[in-house]
């Protein structure tokens, strides 16, 4: 393992760096990591990643593109944090081509829900609703006409037990 590099609050950071492309970003984390010190196995080491994958990200070869997950790693081991800043003439440029959406096609912060919360929640949905149901079916029948219809459920159950049993 090699040396770690000791730091004070006097070590002079480098200047600010204007990223405008995926290309900048990864020159911009790899000039940080220069300058610590650091070598690519110590960056592996520290963000628990496999031997050699900081080398892929920002190595020559650059075999692998930077991920969620090791862009996170990257910014906590170089001790980074990112500020995104409006591009003043990029903006003017590209003002004309904006179209506005319509309120009416945006969704509330609050109404988002995932896909697996709700596949998770139908089936308790369901039985509640359909319990209301057969609370709210029972109270318009009589108690002979639910009778009649339990009779017809149960002999419909039993011709199914015979013809399976046969």
């Amino acid at each position: 393992m090699a040396a770690r590099p000791s730091l004070s609050l006097g070590v002079a950071l480098p200047e600010l760096e204007t990223i405008t492309d995926y290309h900048g970003l990864i020159e911009a984390l790899r000039a940080r990591k220069d300058a610590l010190g650091l070598s690519n196995e110590i960056v592996d080491e520290l963000g628990g990643l496999t031997r050699g994958h900081t080398d892929k990200i920002l190595g020559p070869s650059r075999n692998k593109n930077l991920s969620p997950m090791t862009f996170d790693v990257m910014l906590g081991v170089l001790a980074l944090q990112v500020s995104l800043v409006p591009d003043i003439d990029a903006a003017l440029k590209m003002e004309s081509r904006w179209e506005k959406r319509s309120p009416a096609h945006v969704r509330a912060k609050c109404s988002l829900v995932s896909k697996k919360v709700l596949d998770s929640a139908r089936p308790h949905i369901l039985s509640e609703m359909s319990a209301k149901g057969v609370e709210a079916r029972k109270t318009k029948l009589t108690p002979i006409q639910r009778s009649k219809i339990a009779r017809k459920a149960a002999k419909a159950r039993w011709r199914l037990a015979a013809i399976t049993n046969n």
